[in-house]
């Protein structure tokens, strides 16, 4: 027989061979790669469940820092009186919060205030028959009233929120916080403690504020509808298996998944225990890239394939799959300038890598650039004009804003220009712009317009009475003088104050109103502040 036949034989019963064992192989590895991603998928999925709730929890407890860190606060648990109830709680507050339980302790761990924040009609609010309502009570034992969606808590509901493990301990010390999960009854809650403090965030501290939300049926239907898969609170006392951990997965006799996610309140007992599912089932899409795989690799082959098989990994395959590493490591890690791609030789693979390089390089370039120009400002490292117009176009366009936005000149800036150089003025400019960052809360964004302008938006609290809160702070903080070498440099600020929505409803309105305030504090003799509604402006000397 001639060596072409000989040659031609071999290769077919090699290839049948080859693809006889890549089926089988492949087969049995697509069926083990589906089953350990139907495995993955529930973990992420409950993962992405804790994740969720730890959100919910962050959330949380920055709500109840603003009101806790709040002199009204303060002021209540040290005197409870019937205005902050009226002015605070009772007004929809906490209905906007999704805040459903809301109790203030005393230093003493005595409740002060203990709410609910549920209509009337709701089956959950009321307490149970041997649990009598506890009753709030004010300077001279005058009972304080719970109005509109406000139901009072029960004394047993109390005695079982004061005895939280660590609860006590946070009227002693300002630093501590508490959150996680805790039930009352039938219901879960998700909730925070913190002291309460005054606006500085300092002591004495008066008492701990707890607030909590409700794992209800509203709660987990969001989650279902954020995730498509169903989500259902079961009995806490469900078995669990020994060696779970928080959540395992449940693969029933038909060949469904299930999930089960348990959150342990302080106590160490279950607070909640939810079951997620079905998840999605694969097994279909497995049966059918099977039949694919099956087809493709009879129909696939060649004598051609066998030949080049070694040529084609060691030249191209293997050089490509480093490309792709390396384009995979850099998408993972999101920069740009995470990795190199492999450009060795002269070849089109090694033009490819020079020319991937070369683009890498440049999109680094261009993505440093633009996160610095696109947030901040370059001298005083503020938030810069497209920043703050973003946040307040975000603002505006939540449901119920109430903002205010403080438009800052600086006066006398162009003085120290003039007599003591722009080096002095640079300095003046970061210094002040510490100064807003160091007298601004959390919640609120300090820009840099240009120039000696600033601006600063508040979007919490009572926009109005915050907003002359910080002016105040504003005014006294630049007023200070500024070292420079061996001399000082004074400046003083004139703030013009635009609300949301009174003074304006977009974002060329809110700044117009702001900056006419401004100009009129200019007129009145500088260094003052002035809202866009009222007639005189404020002056430091006034204050």
């Amino acid at each position: 027989m001639n060596l072409r036949p000989r040659i031609l034989l071999m290769t077919a019963l090699l290839l049948g061979a080859l693809l006889a064992t890549m089926y089988y192989a492949a087969s049995s590895r697509l069926a083990g790669s589906y089953a350990q991603f139907e495995q993955r998928l529930g973990e992420t999925h409950l993962a992405g469940l804790q994740q969720w709730f730890a959100h919910e929890l962050q959330g949380l407890e920055a709500t109840n820092g603003d009101w806790s860190s709040w002199n009204a606060t303060w002021d209540f648990a040290a005197a409870p009186a019937q205005r902050y109830i009226d002015d605070n709680l009772a007004v929809g507050g906490l209905a906007q919060l999704r805040i459903h339980l809301f109790v203030i302790f005393g230093r003493d761990g005595r409740p002060l205030l203990g709410v609910h924040n549920r209509p009337a009609d709701d089956a959950d609010v009321a307490p149970a028959a041997d649990d009598p309502a506890f009753v709030a009570r004010g300077r001279g034992g005058v009972a304080l009233q719970l109005r509109d969606v406000l139901q009072p808590c029960g004394e047993h509901e109390l005695a079982q929120l004061a005895a939280l493990p660590g609860l006590t301990a946070l009227a002693s010390d300002s630093r501590r916080r508490m959150s996680g999960l805790l039930r009352l009854g039938a219901q879960a809650y998700l909730y925070s403690a913190r002291p309460i403090l005054d606006n500085a965030g300092q002591g004495p501290v008066h008492g701990v504020l707890l607030v909590a939300r409700r794992v209800d049926r509203a709660l987990l239907d969001t989650l279902t509808q954020m995730n498509s898969v169903p989500l259902q609170a079961v009995d806490t006392q469900q078995p669990w298996p020994g060696g779970a951990g928080e959540h395992w997965l449940e693969h029933t006799p038909d060949g469904e998944l299930f999930g089960w996610l348990r959150f342990d309140g302080a106590d160490g007992r279950p607070a909640l225990v939810l079951r997620s599912g079905p998840l999605p089932d694969l097994r279909p899409q497995a049966i059918a890239a099977e039949e694919w795989l099956r087809y493709t690799l009879l129909l696939a082959g060649g004598a051609c394939v066998l030949l080049v098989l070694g040529l084609l990994e060691r030249l191209v395959l293997r050089r490509i799959a480093a490309i792709d590493a390396g384009v995979a490591e850099i998408e993972r890690s999101r920069d740009p300038g995470a990795r190199r791609i492999a450009d060795s030789g002269h070849d089109e693979l090694a033009r490819l890598g020079h020319a991937l390089n070369r683009m890498l390089d440049t999109l680094q370039a261009a993505h440093l650039e633009i996160i610095r120009e696109a947030l901040h400002d370059e001298l005083t490292g503020l938030a810069n004009r497209r920043r703050v117009f973003d946040a307040l176009l975000a603002a505006i366009a939540t449901q119920d804003a109430r903002l205010a936005l403080l438009l800052i000149d600086l006066d006398g800036f162009k003085a120290v220009n003039d007599t003591l150089g722009h080096a002095a003025g640079d300095t003046v400019l970061r210094t002040v712009a510490g100064r807003l960052r160091a007298a601004t809360r959390r919640t609120d964004l300090p820009a840099r317009l240009g120039g000696d302008e600033f601006v600063v938006l508040v979007v919490a609290g009572d926009a109005r009475e915050d907003a002359q809160w910080l002016a105040r702070k504003f005014a006294h903080a630049i007023a200070r003088p500024v070292p420079y070498g061996d001399t000082y440099a004074q400046v003083t600020a004139s703030i013009g104050i635009a609300l949301y929505p009174q003074d304006g409803r977009d974002a060329e309105t809110l700044f117009a109103a702001a900056d006419a305030a401004l100009y009129a504090v200019k007129r009145a003799g500088r260094d003052g502040w002035r809202f866009a509604t009222d007639q005189p402006a404020a002056t430091l000397d006034d204050r």
